[in-house]
């Protein structure tokens, strides 16, 4: 086993089988397993018979997971007899920091066997010395840094939480860790290795852990205020919404994300200020399947999906929220979605929201009207824009052509 390699335990476990001699010695299996980190991982078993054996196979899978890997192990003769199973994680990695369920199965030449009961390990990155601290269903591991820093982390994921009970009703079914990396690089390798990607701040939600790169600093309780929430938010609407969450438009996604963020990037707010000056928007439809991840597109596309999240939530009230994600939950189109909940089209409902954040009179007012998006969040722009807009309407005896949507349902 390579030197980084480490053993996660040795369990001793019983075999209950039934053997073909009367009053003979039950089979006893020892077990024991260990990784190098994104290169292999070891399974090894030291089986105790007196009874021939003729296979011997590991079976894992990660935890939660449908799809079970087989390895057949070289077995070596002796009293007792080695077993010992190799997989090449570069060929089939596993999900970093997830737990890892195995067994084994021993067959012998008199048609008996003993299968071993589950056994986990979490398959942590263990090129690096974590500490680890938790409150809840929170906890946070780190490399750098000293208990405030991790403090600091818990506290923003906490507020995140409380955030996303609010507006969604979401709750997290199970703990969450969360893995602070003392760099970029640190974390993108750690990725590499096991076959995935990490983009533009966000990790892939179906780890089930959130893995951001964060070293103590000054700016440190800011990217935790920022990043955590809205990791979190895309971690909890996967568990809520399963298979369904592929259906999820992006900027719906994002946008919920970024509202739910304690303090949101500044720059959001120049975005969306030159957008509404220039009238130039992004088209909604084109915001269903991805959001630009970098430039200044992406800023306007999440301070837009946010600002659309506030709009709903203060005109359409956030129960239309809860059921578009219904509505996605149960696979219905980017547009269908909308149709169903809503009755509007994607080119309907941004042009609806457009109108109201939209003060070409006023252009002064554009200033404390945006920034609300800072100090309030999505909701701050769009709760100030509806007031202002029905009390000139309602000065000018225009009618507004806003109808609040009815309680039932159309097909997508």
């Amino acid at each position: 086993m390579d030197r980084r390699g480490r053993f996660a335990g040795l369990v001793l476990i019983l075999g209950a089988v039934l053997s073909a001699a009367a009053g003979q010695t039950p089979p006893i299996v020892r077990t024991a397993v260990g990784y190098d980190f994104g290169v292999r991982l070891t399974f090894a078993a030291t089986i105790f018979s007196a009874g021939e054996i003729v296979r011997a196979a590991v079976f894992y899978r990660p935890a939660g997971g449908s799809d079970t890997e087989v390895l057949l192990a070289e077995l070596t003769p002796g009293t007792p007899t080695i077993a010992r199973a190799v997989q090449d994680l570069r060929q089939r990695p596993l999900p970093p920091f997830r737990p890892i369920v195995y067994w084994w199965q021993v067959d012998f030449a008199d048609r008996t066997m003993v299968v071993t009961p589950e056994e986990t390990f979490r398959y942590e990155d263990d090129r690096f010395v974590w500490q680890f601290l938790n409150e809840g269903r929170l906890a946070v591991h780190w490399v750098e840094g000293d208990l405030e820093f991790a403090r600091d982390a818990l506290d923003a994921g906490a507020s995140g939480l409380a955030r996303l009970r609010s507006l969604l009703f979401l709750e997290p079914n199970r703990s969450i860790d969360i893995y602070l990396y003392p760099s970029i690089g640190d974390l993108e390798s750690a990725l590499a290795l096991t076959g995935r990607s990490w983009t533009a701040g966000h990790s892939d939600p179906s780890l089930s852990v959130i893995l951001l790169p964060i070293p103590p600093g000054p700016e440190a309780r800011l990217e935790f205020e920022r990043l955590i929430p809205h990791e979190l938010t895309h971690l909890l609407l996967f568990e809520r919404m399963g298979e369904g969450y592929a259906k999820l438009p992006a900027w719906m996604n994002e946008g919920l994300a970024t509202t739910i963020e304690l303090s949101p990037d500044p720059r959001y707010r120049a975005a969306l200020e030159d957008a509404i000056a220039n009238r130039q928007w992004l088209d909604l439809e084109g915001l269903c399947a991805a959001v630009p991840s970098s430039g200044a597109e992406a800023l306007l596309a999440y301070a837009q999906s946010a600002s659309l999240i506030g709009y709903l939530r203060d005109v359409y009230g956030s129960g239309s929220i809860v059921a578009l994600l219904d509505a996605y939950q149960e696979g219905a189109s980017c547009t269908g979605g909308l149709e169903r909940v809503l009755r509007r089209s994607p080119r309907v409902l941004l042009q609806e929201w457009a109108d109201y954040v939209q003060d070409e009179e006023e252009p002064g007012a554009l200033g404390p009207m945006i920034a609300g998006l800072v100090a309030l969040g999505a909701g701050g722009v769009t709760a100030w824009a509806v007031r202002r807009r029905r009390m000139r309407r309602r000065a000018s005896g225009q009618a507004s052509n806003y109808r609040r949507p009815g309680s039932g349902r159309a097909a997508s």
